[in-house]
């Protein structure tokens, strides 16, 4: 199952001004003075993680602060003071919480990092609670499950890999943008259910196995 966003650029360069400021008002590092073995900053992009063989050779990267690997709250801004992201590293590694800014402050992704790995639900919107892909990843960081949404809040496409979550049934569909089935790869009685009801199955995730 791939799917490929546009790629969020999250390096920052390091000044080399001694006297500039390591963490921003509220106590909180800021990235341009973590460093790892491929260079000064934090660069990363989320939700990139499509397929199994992606995560198979992930090897995260660890982020040191002054020589150590660093556990704390991370930040960065832009050159307009616009903040770009707001994070946690564990040992170096990205934990917990994640949120990434548009320029207007308004949130565009967010979500979960396990030792580095995307777990759980990651949401990337258009706007203000506004989904445009929403990813479900296992804790080890496989892919299980993912909606692309049209700018009405339609979905747009789902898919499922097969997985016990999901009843070991892999299933694919995609949606019109007038809401109509397009294509549909899934059990029949899925196949039997008009487009609206489709949308309500797969939109409040009716799907898992509880």
């Amino acid at each position: 199952m791939k799917y490929i966003i546009p790629v969020i650029l999250l390096a920052v360069t390091l000044s080399c001004e001694k006297k500039e400021k390591q963490f921003d008002a509220d106590g909180v590092l800021l990235a341009q003075f973590l460093e790892s073995d491929s260079g000064s900053g934090l660069d990363f992009s989320p939700m990139q993680n499509d397929d199994s063989s992606r995560v198979i050779n992930f090897t995260p990267t660890i982020y040191n602060f002054k020589k150590k690997p660093y556990t704390g709250k991370v930040t960065a801004y832009d050159d307009k003071q616009r903040k770009i992201f707001d994070g946690n590293l564990n040992d170096g590694l990205p934990e917990g919480n994640w949120i990434f800014y548009y320029a207007s402050g308004v949130v565009q992704i967010e979500g979960t990092y396990t030792k580095g790995l995307e777990t759980g639900i990651w949401k990337n919107y258009y706007t203000v609670d506004k989904p445009k892909v929403i990813k479900q990843y296992d804790q080890s960081g496989y892919l299980l499950m993912r909606k692309e949404f049209y700018d009405t809040g339609k979905l747009k496409n789902y898919q499922n890999v097969k997985c016990p979550q999901y009843g070991d049934i892999a299933r694919r569909v995609q949606f019109k943008y007038n809401g109509a089935i397009e294509y549909l790869d899934a059990e029949r009685e899925l196949g039997k259910l008009d487009p609206a009801e489709l949308q309500t199955v797969l939109l409040n995730d009716k799907l898992m196995v509880k």
